[in-house]
């Protein structure tokens, strides 16, 4: 289990359970605002800005867009693929 306030945002916070879940709470309401699965060990803000949430699970790391509410990683994934296309593809290399 894990939690991380935000860092310019005080009453923001995450919290991750055993149960492969992770929470956004705002301390100012009583009820948590939103739940996605994707980390079972800890969560972890961007330090500056806090726009991007880390959270390592069994199967590896999921990143999260805060402010748009999605999963990085497939597009991370994508990305790192094509890059390593680009590598095999130049014998330069």
């Amino acid at each position: 289990m894990s939690l991380d306030f935000h860092p310019k945002k005080k009453e923001l916070f995450c919290f991750c359970d055993g149960e492969n879940e992770i929470r956004y709470w705002n301390i100012n309401s009583p009820n948590c605002s939103h739940v996605t699965k994707g980390g079972n060990t800890q969560v972890r803000f961007q330090p500056r800005l806090g726009q991007f949430l880390a959270a390592p699970s069994d199967k590896g790391v999921s990143i999260f867009d805060v402010e748009a509410d999605k999963n990085l990683l497939p597009a991370v994934l994508r990305v790192m693929e094509h890059e390593r296309e680009q590598k095999h593809d130049n014998p330069c290399t």
